[in-house]
């Protein structure tokens, strides 16, 4: 007989372990970068005085593919018993996910929201102009 029919559940799934991890590695090397081109174009601003938003959610859907899919990788190598990949996918998740935190942390002293922006002075005073007299209150 069929080894296989006398299998535990879970046993046959395994084998294709190597060939999930392949299709998920397929799907993150080509949506990932299909949606944040599409995401970066579609939020541009031609012209106009606001940025686009709708194509934010393109996006951060691709910052979360970026680092779920190996992530996801790294899982499913693991549960196959394929050590090689399941290291590879998580060296790889790591390392995108700690240039992501530095990333973050750099772009913290640039927000504008933050005071850092140079004090502009008075903009109520008196301005004097050239060519008449001075007619600012108190001198």
């Amino acid at each position: 007989m069929d080894e296989r029919l006398h299998a535990p559940a879970l046993a046959v799934p395994k084998d294709n372990a190597g060939r999930w991890v392949g299709l998920i590695t397929l799907l993150w090397i080509t949506v990932v970068p299909v949606l944040g081109i599409m995401g970066f174009f579609r939020s541009l601003n031609f012209g106009g005085t606001e940025p686009r938003a709708d194509g934010q959610w393109m996006l951060n859907t691709a910052v979360v593919l970026l680092v779920a899919l190996p992530a996801l990788a790294t899982g499913v190598a693991l549960w196959g018993n394929k050590p090689v990949l399941a290291a590879f996918y998580g060296v790889i998740t790591a390392a995108i996910v700690v240039l992501g935190l530095v990333s973050a942390m750099a772009d913290q002293g640039n927000r504008p929201d933050q005071g850092n922006t140079p004090d502009r002075g008075n903009s109520r005073g008196c301005v004097t102009m050239s060519g008449g007299t001075n007619t600012c209150p108190g001198g």
